[in-house]
């Protein structure tokens, strides 16, 4: 899935007809998907964390969600259960399927001053410092919406995109797992890419890179995909080898 924006997936196609099975979706477990697939808000409409895009739930959900076997835990509940009870609440035996985020909202303002990266990049940028932001669309250990609303988070704080955009990039990995793995092409080298940049003033937006997916076992390349600039994603010219990167071009709709 190129553009994961244009998913509009509802968890309600796969719903039960004939009592629960493997195959299908009881309503409660329409609701579950449905949860974890939109926004956390606070009572006061404010946004906690945006949700999840649909795509790579095969991969990602028995690991950082449902947990891979009936009556176990995800990592996200794993990670998420220690921050709660030995930073937040202070309490090891606090019981996390009760938190409630608006009566420890103090605390939970406090953790973030630690552990929330701040969109403010005026001194880095400053400085001269480039930063790539990368992020998987199959990542179910952190969602990129998060990504992308830092993105636009930035440009609010040192003035605007264009100030912005002179010294990052963001691109959105189609596929891509937490940091590597999925279905999607995730080998990429930014690294070279933010160098020739910082050193020789060439955008990685026009550095013409592609990310490949490996064979797991002889390590040669099966598919590449152009990486493309947010909001723009590869799109399909509408003829050539599917998994080649000459088959695709950026695009934005």
């Amino acid at each position: 899935m190129s553009n994961q924006e244009a998913c509009t997936f509802n968890p309600a196609v796969l719903r039960c007809t004939a009592g629960d099975a493997d195959t299908c979706l009881t309503d409660q477990q329409i609701t579950t998907a449905n949860t974890i697939y939109s926004e956390l808000k606070r009572k006061d409409g404010t946004t906690v964390y945006p949700g999840w895009g649909p795509g790579g739930e095969d991969q990602g959900w028995p690991l950082w969600v449902t947990g891979s076997a009936i009556g176990g835990t995800g990592l996200q509940f794993q990670f998420g259960s220690g921050l709660v009870k030995y930073w937040v609440t202070g309490d090891p035996a606090f019981n996390v399927l009760g938190f409630d985020p608006e009566f420890y909202s103090a605390g939970l303002r406090l953790a973030a001053t630690t552990l929330d990266a701040t969109p403010d990049l005026r001194s880095f940028f400053g400085q001269g410092g480039k930063m790539i932001l990368a992020h998987g669309t199959n990542d179910w250990a952190i969602s990129y919406k998060g990504s992308i609303k830092y993105f636009n988070d930035v440009a609010t704080t040192v003035g605007g995109a264009s100030t912005r955009d002179a010294s990052m990039e963001f691109f959105l990995q189609p596929g891509v797992q937490h940091c590597a793995g999925g279905v999607g092409p995730d080998t990429v080298d930014l690294v070279e890419a933010v160098a020739k940049w910082r050193e020789g003033g060439t955008k990685p937006s026009t550095q013409n890179i592609v990310a490949t997916k490996l064979d797991s076992t002889t390590k040669a390349p099966v598919l590449a995909r152009p990486l493309c600039k947010y909001p723009t994603f590869p799109k399909y010219k509408g003829s050539g080898d599917v998994n080649s990167a000459d088959s695709y071009s950026c695009q934005s709709s």
